[in-house]
């Protein structure tokens, strides 16, 4: 299949999805594990692909007051190793998530990552390697900077031929052997 058209995972990356499940990169959930776990909802990054369910997935299980920022690619745009990466960007991106966590009250951040992501497609970048920025933007927001939430969540979501699912992403797994 033509990789620039793709609009649901291969063979391989659902054998993949599955591996991570498996091993504990990728942790399946329920609308009962997020009861009570965020004040005042939080601010979800998440792409603006109308193909993917992200939003009514999250508006449903994860935060009933998702307070969203939607941009094509979403969070995988805050990743300094991300092919498009462009700081002014960023910078701007990160400015929204402080304002909109100053005016709605909320110290959570939701990190939605997803795969296939023309974003990533655009730039030749797989499974793994959205992973590993996924990793790397998780990373940078527990370092603190500009936006320092006081809890914050990232995940994946993923379109398989006949469903898609979010998983949360473990940040403390090592993705090295997968390479």
């Amino acid at each position: 299949m033509d990789k620039e058209k793709r609009h649901h995972l291969t063979a391989y990356e659902e054998k993949l999805v599955s591996r991570f499940k498996a091993e504990g990169l990728l942790k399946s959930y329920t609308a009962d594990d997020w009861d009570g776990v965020t004040r005042n909802g939080g601010v979800a990054v998440l792409c603006s692909d109308g193909d993917i369910d992200a939003f009514e997935h999250h508006a449903k299980v994860i935060s009933r007051r998702p307070h969203c920022i939607k941009v094509f690619g979403g969070p995988l745009l805050l990743a300094k190793n991300y092919p498009g990466y462009h700081r002014p960007n960023a910078g701007f991106l990160m400015e929204q998530i402080q304002a909109g966590m100053e005016a709605k009250k909320t110290g959570t951040v939701f990190l939605k990552f997803h795969h296939p992501c023309a974003m990533a497609i655009k730039y030749h970048l797989d499974l793994i390697q959205v992973v590993g920025l996924a990793h790397q933007v998780h990373e940078n927001f527990l370092r603190g900077g500009l936006v320092n939430p006081e809890k914050i969540f990232t995940f994946l979501h993923v379109k398989k031929k006949d469903k898609q699912a979010t998983y949360l992403l473990n940040p403390n797994f090592v993705l090295e052997k997968h390479k």
